[in-house]
Protein backbone atom coordinates (compact mmCIF):
# COMPACT_ATOMS: atom_id res chain seq x y z
CA UNK A 1 0.00 0.00 0.00
CA UNK A 2 1.33 3.68 -1.00
CA UNK A 3 1.41 6.05 1.60
CA UNK A 4 0.94 9.64 1.94
CA UNK A 5 4.53 10.32 1.82
CA UNK A 6 5.67 8.26 -0.88
CA UNK A 7 3.00 9.61 -3.54
CA UNK A 8 4.60 13.01 -2.21
CA UNK A 9 7.64 11.71 -3.54
CA UNK A 10 7.23 12.65 -6.92
CA UNK A 11 8.17 16.38 -7.21
CA UNK A 12 7.08 17.04 -10.95
CA UNK A 13 3.45 16.37 -12.99
CA UNK A 14 3.88 15.88 -16.56
CA UNK A 15 2.17 18.67 -18.38
CA UNK A 16 1.42 18.79 -22.55
CA UNK A 17 1.85 21.91 -23.73
CA UNK A 18 0.71 21.37 -27.03
CA UNK A 19 -2.69 20.28 -25.29
CA UNK A 20 -2.50 23.16 -22.97
CA UNK A 21 -2.48 25.41 -25.75
CA UNK A 22 -4.61 24.45 -28.15
CA UNK A 23 -7.21 24.52 -25.47
CA UNK A 24 -9.99 27.10 -26.43
CA UNK A 25 -10.75 27.63 -22.78
CA UNK A 26 -7.06 28.33 -21.61
CA UNK A 27 -6.83 30.64 -24.21
CA UNK A 28 -9.86 32.63 -22.79
CA UNK A 29 -8.36 33.02 -19.40
CA UNK A 30 -6.63 36.62 -18.48
CA UNK A 31 -2.95 36.65 -17.23
CA UNK A 32 -4.19 37.00 -13.54
CA UNK A 33 -6.64 33.82 -14.24
CA UNK A 34 -3.54 31.67 -15.76
CA UNK A 35 -1.26 32.58 -12.95
CA UNK A 36 -3.25 31.43 -10.44
CA UNK A 37 -4.39 27.98 -12.57
CA UNK A 38 -0.66 27.39 -12.20
CA UNK A 39 -0.30 27.97 -8.84
CA UNK A 40 -3.36 25.81 -7.57
CA UNK A 41 -1.95 23.27 -9.91
CA UNK A 42 1.55 23.36 -8.23
CA UNK A 43 -0.51 23.59 -4.82
CA UNK A 44 -2.94 20.74 -5.50
CA UNK A 45 0.46 18.52 -6.35
CA UNK A 46 2.27 18.97 -3.28
CA UNK A 47 -0.82 18.73 -0.72
CA UNK A 48 -3.17 16.36 -3.01
CA UNK A 49 -6.03 18.78 -2.46
CA UNK A 50 -7.23 22.17 -2.04
CA UNK A 51 -10.01 23.83 0.12
CA UNK A 52 -12.97 24.96 -1.86
CA UNK A 53 -13.90 28.49 0.41
CA UNK A 54 -12.17 31.68 -1.34
CA UNK A 55 -10.74 33.22 2.13
CA UNK A 56 -8.61 29.93 2.45
CA UNK A 57 -7.36 29.83 -0.92
CA UNK A 58 -6.56 33.63 -0.83
CA UNK A 59 -4.52 32.71 2.22
CA UNK A 60 -2.90 29.35 0.77
CA UNK A 61 -1.96 31.44 -2.21
CA UNK A 62 -1.16 34.64 -0.13
CA UNK A 63 -3.48 36.66 -2.36
CA UNK A 64 -5.08 39.70 -1.17
CA UNK A 65 -8.28 39.09 0.95
CA UNK A 66 -11.02 38.35 -2.20
CA UNK A 67 -8.57 37.94 -5.31
CA UNK A 68 -8.83 34.20 -5.63
CA UNK A 69 -12.91 34.61 -5.25
CA UNK A 70 -12.95 36.67 -8.44
CA UNK A 71 -10.47 34.55 -10.46
CA UNK A 72 -11.72 31.15 -9.90
CA UNK A 73 -15.03 31.14 -11.19
CA UNK A 74 -13.63 30.78 -14.77
CA UNK A 75 -10.66 28.55 -13.91
CA UNK A 76 -13.21 26.09 -11.51
CA UNK A 77 -15.82 25.42 -14.37
CA UNK A 78 -13.01 24.07 -16.80
CA UNK A 79 -10.19 22.86 -15.35
CA UNK A 80 -11.20 21.96 -11.67
CA UNK A 81 -13.67 19.65 -9.63
CA UNK A 82 -15.13 20.12 -6.19
CA UNK A 83 -15.52 16.96 -4.67
CA UNK A 84 -16.47 17.47 -0.65
CA UNK A 85 -15.43 21.03 0.03
CA UNK A 86 -12.11 20.62 -1.75
CA UNK A 87 -10.75 21.35 -5.21
CA UNK A 88 -9.24 18.66 -7.47
CA UNK A 89 -7.47 18.50 -10.72
CA UNK A 90 -8.73 15.54 -12.42
CA UNK A 91 -5.64 14.91 -14.81
CA UNK A 92 -3.44 15.56 -11.64
CA UNK A 93 -5.26 13.07 -9.72
CA UNK A 94 -5.40 10.21 -12.68
CA UNK A 95 -0.92 10.86 -12.86
CA UNK A 96 -0.76 10.51 -9.27
CA UNK A 97 -2.88 7.28 -8.91
CA UNK A 98 -0.50 5.83 -11.99
CA UNK A 99 2.82 6.50 -10.26
CA UNK A 100 1.38 5.20 -7.25
CA UNK A 101 0.46 2.03 -9.05
CA UNK A 102 3.85 2.46 -10.83
CA UNK A 103 5.79 2.44 -7.27
CA UNK A 104 3.52 -0.44 -5.85
CA UNK A 105 4.67 -1.99 -8.71
CA UNK A 106 8.04 -1.99 -8.64
CA UNK A 107 8.25 -2.37 -4.64
CA UNK A 108 6.55 -5.81 -5.36
CA UNK A 109 8.80 -6.93 -8.29
CA UNK A 110 11.76 -5.68 -5.99
CA UNK A 111 10.31 -7.71 -2.64
CA UNK A 112 9.77 -10.92 -5.19
CA UNK A 113 13.43 -10.63 -6.31
CA UNK A 114 14.63 -9.88 -2.99
CA UNK A 115 12.75 -13.11 -1.68
CA UNK A 116 13.94 -15.10 -5.10
CA UNK A 117 18.01 -13.97 -3.97
CA UNK A 118 17.38 -14.39 -0.37
CA UNK A 119 16.12 -18.21 -1.33
CA UNK A 120 19.02 -18.68 -3.53
CA UNK A 121 21.61 -17.59 -0.90
CA UNK A 122 19.85 -19.81 1.91
CA UNK A 123 20.31 -22.76 -0.57
CA UNK A 124 23.73 -21.52 -1.58
CA UNK A 125 24.79 -21.60 2.52
CA UNK A 126 23.07 -24.89 3.08
CA UNK A 127 24.78 -26.52 -0.03
CA UNK A 128 28.57 -24.94 1.43
CA UNK A 129 27.72 -26.18 4.97
CA UNK A 130 27.30 -29.56 3.48
CA UNK A 131 30.59 -29.57 1.93
CA UNK A 132 31.74 -28.30 4.95
CA UNK A 133 30.48 -30.65 6.93
CA UNK A 134 31.29 -33.80 4.44
CA UNK A 135 35.12 -32.36 4.32
CA UNK A 136 35.21 -32.47 8.19
CA UNK A 137 33.91 -36.14 8.23
CA UNK A 138 36.18 -37.00 5.73
CA UNK A 139 39.11 -35.32 7.00
CA UNK A 140 38.71 -35.09 11.17
CA UNK A 141 41.74 -33.27 11.53
CA UNK A 142 39.71 -30.09 10.82
CA UNK A 143 41.83 -29.28 7.94
CA UNK A 144 41.92 -30.89 3.85
CA UNK A 145 44.41 -33.27 2.99
CA UNK A 146 46.61 -31.79 -0.16
CA UNK A 147 45.70 -34.31 -3.23
CA UNK A 148 48.17 -36.59 -4.01
CA UNK A 149 50.47 -35.03 -6.46
CA UNK A 150 53.64 -38.09 -7.49
CA UNK A 151 57.40 -36.14 -7.04
CA UNK A 152 59.41 -36.05 -10.32
CA UNK A 153 61.60 -38.82 -9.57
CA UNK A 154 58.34 -41.20 -8.70
CA UNK A 155 56.73 -39.85 -12.41
CA UNK A 156 59.91 -40.13 -14.36
CA UNK A 157 60.69 -43.05 -13.00
CA UNK A 158 57.39 -44.58 -13.98
CA UNK A 159 58.63 -43.54 -18.00
CA UNK A 160 61.89 -45.17 -17.96
CA UNK A 161 63.43 -41.85 -16.66
CA UNK A 162 66.10 -41.69 -14.06
CA UNK A 163 67.57 -38.43 -12.68
CA UNK A 164 71.29 -37.96 -12.12
CA UNK A 165 73.12 -36.94 -8.97
CA UNK A 166 73.51 -33.50 -9.69
CA UNK A 167 69.74 -32.90 -10.55
CA UNK A 168 69.65 -33.94 -13.92
CA UNK A 169 67.97 -36.06 -15.67
CA UNK A 170 69.69 -38.85 -17.52
CA UNK A 171 68.28 -40.29 -20.44
CA UNK A 172 68.60 -41.04 -24.23
CA UNK A 173 66.98 -37.60 -25.04
CA UNK A 174 68.64 -35.84 -22.89
CA UNK A 175 72.21 -36.87 -23.59
CA UNK A 176 71.85 -36.40 -27.28
CA UNK A 177 70.58 -32.34 -26.43
CA UNK A 178 73.58 -32.54 -24.08
CA UNK A 179 75.98 -33.83 -26.81
CA UNK A 180 74.64 -31.42 -29.26
CA UNK A 181 75.28 -28.21 -26.84
CA UNK A 182 79.00 -30.01 -26.65
CA UNK A 183 79.51 -30.12 -30.59
CA UNK A 184 78.03 -26.49 -30.93
CA UNK A 185 78.84 -23.79 -27.95
CA UNK A 186 77.40 -21.02 -29.85
CA UNK A 187 73.85 -22.10 -28.69
CA UNK A 188 72.37 -24.75 -31.39
CA UNK A 189 72.65 -25.10 -35.54
CA UNK A 190 73.54 -22.57 -37.38
CA UNK A 191 71.62 -22.11 -40.94
CA UNK A 192 73.69 -23.39 -43.51
CA UNK A 193 76.29 -25.36 -41.80
CA UNK A 194 75.88 -28.91 -42.58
Amino acid sequence: MTTAHQRRAYPWFKESPATLLSDRKYKALSWAEKGLLWQLRCEYWVNDALPSAPDELDAIMGAERGMCARLIEKVRGHFIEEIDGCLHFPDLKYQREMQAQESERKANGGRKGGKASAAQRASERAAWAANDEAGAQAHPQGRAQAPYSPSISESHSTSGLQEADHGEIDDEFTRGYNETERCFPLGGHRAGAG
